[in-house]
């Protein structure tokens, strides 16, 4: 999957901006996948992956696993696209093959305390973690984009950042910084990627 899918995928693309060529990746997108649950997760297949939908019972411990198996075959979970919205949330795992979290996706989870990223996420959508009481947090150096809002109005948390992302953090869209748009009420600190 790449990043454009992602976008197409958890609609984190502006669709007046659709040209025809993905138009037709997204009508591929919408009828080529399986759909099905276990463990307590929705999923889609998507060409060799799968991406969660959805959940089908609550649960305080959100663990993405690595890998799912449908039919006899493997899929690696790559994506989360669904909304985890509730006080039922205490602590989030991502799966070692999770690249991309879409947006809203655990927005307002309100005891969501302790989260533990993996090391080759790229994307965390517009306001994943928006008004969450998380601690702190480590963005891998794998991350490639960090949309508006991902950690807005986070009272608590310290985000350890690589170092290669300061040079951008004064980067103003609008008169607003770049890292105040993704981290508003949030302590950052840089960490050197070796």
């Amino acid at each position: 999957m790449t990043i454009e899918d992602y976008d197409l995928l958890t609609g984190a693309i502006d669709f007046h901006d659709i040209d025809k060529s993905q138009d037709k990746r997204l009508e591929e997108i919408e009828t080529g996948s399986i759909s099905f649950e276990k463990d307590g997760f929705k999923f889609d297949i998507f060409e060799d992956e799968a991406i969660i939908t959805g959940i089908s019972h609550p649960m305080s411990d959100i663990i993405i696993p690595d890998f799912v198996e449908y039919n006899d075959i493997k899929y690696k979970v790559t994506c989360i696209s669904c909304n985890f919205h509730g006080d039922d949330y205490r602590t989030l795992a991502l799966g070692a093959n999770v690249k991309y979290i879409g947006r809203d996706c655990f927005s307002g989870c309100k005891k969501l305390h302790e989260v533990k990223l993996n090391n080759c996420l790229e994307v965390i959508g517009e306001n994943a973690f928006y008004r969450t009481p998380i601690d702190e947090v480590v963005i891998p150096d794998s991350i490639k984009r960090l949309d508006d809002n991902a950690f807005f109005d986070c009272e608590y948390l310290t985000v350890y950042l690589p170092k290669r992302l300061q040079a951008g953090a004064n980067v103003s869209f609008g008169g607003t910084p770049l890292l105040e748009r993704v981290f508003h009420h949030v302590l950052i600190k840089f960490y050197d990627e070796t």
